[in-house]
């Protein structure tokens, strides 16, 4: 969206300039942080993981907000509000389809019948990891002038940053763990793979756009676009909530429902950031102090 205004504005130069000064600090951190992920152990301290969970707790109770306030901005008659309910119901019933890929753990209670049971009279839990995959989420990048703006803003801060500095923090890794690759390269791939396509085609649409805007149904497409988009940040909650607890036993993550001060910490960033005005990256913290403080007393 800030290249898109630069460009418009100040001419494609201005537009590439703004695009590097927003993305390059956080793809830098991020390229940091995959150093030093890549020099530690694969199994963090107990405390780390409490840090952490706080951390993904706090942010599904931001993400939830975001969702909130962009459908106030998106919904403007019975229609729309129906787009946002499809977009995020039908995200939500698409992840929770699976296919051989990531694993997820199940629970299997051992048969009951008496001819199948050996030795005593009981019940066995075997818990078992099986190699499925939950598909992607599905990004939408909406162009629309009036409506458009604002759920492009949140989206690209809730949505696709994430995308965008995970891109630089596998890419790093990926070459770290090649002996042919230096890590920075990985992390240059990543992030030039990443950006690309999307600004080629931000690039090409600009002009189109403003053709295209001036005819009424074009508008009305892209604001039923704009409200199965806010669906899916919807769906963004669901998918975050499913896998933002994690410890020793589920590195990949699990539900945060598992306890109920996680609960507690989405609803106090989510209260905090719609009442109180606290700013989002203080809410967040906050998350992780309260995740700290769930360790000392449920662990210790």
């Amino acid at each position: 969206m800030l290249y898109c205004i630069n460009v418009i504005h100040s001419g494609f130069a201005a537009g590439l300039l703004s695009f590097f000064v927003w993305s390059l600090p956080a793809a830098i951190a991020t390229y940091g942080l995959s150093l030093g992920i890549a020099n530690i152990d694969e199994e963090l301290p107990a405390p780390v993981y409490a840090l952490l969970t706080g951390l993904n707790a706090a942010t599904v109770g931001i993400v939830a907000l975001a969702a909130v306030q962009l459908s106030q901005k998106a919904i403007s008659d019975k229609l729309t509000r129906i787009l946002v309910f499809l977009g995020g119901t039908a995200g939500a019933v698409e992840l929770t389809e699976v296919s051989p890929g990531v694993p997820v753990r199940r629970v299997r209670h051992a048969p009951t019948n008496p001819q199948e049971i050996s030795g005593d009279d009981s019940t066995t839990l075997d818990v078992e990891n099986e190699e499925r995959t939950v598909p992607p989420l599905r990004e939408m990048q909406v162009f629309s002038w009036k409506f458009g703006v604002m759920v492009i803003a949140a989206f690209f801060v809730t949505f696709i940053v994430i995308m965008v500095l995970l891109a630089v923090y596998l890419g790093s890794l990926a070459a770290a763990s090649s002996s042919d690759l230096p890590s920075a390269a990985g992390a240059v791939i990543g992030y030039i793979a990443i950006f690309t396509p999307g600004l080629v085609l931000q690039t090409g649409f600009i002009g189109l756009w403003r053709t295209l805007r001036g005819y009424r149904w074009v508008t009305s497409c892209l604001r039923g676009v704009n409200a199965s988009a806010v669906g899916l940040v919807y769906t963004a909650v669901y998918r975050l909530w499913e896998i933002g607890y994690i410890d020793q036993a589920y590195q990949t993550g699990s539900s945060l429902g598992r306890d109920p001060w996680w609960v507690v910490v989405t609803a106090t960033s989510f209260v905090g950031g719609m009442w109180f005005k606290l700013p989002a990256p203080a809410a967040i913290l906050l998350g992780g102090v309260m995740g700290m403080i769930w360790f000392g007393v449920v662990k210790t």
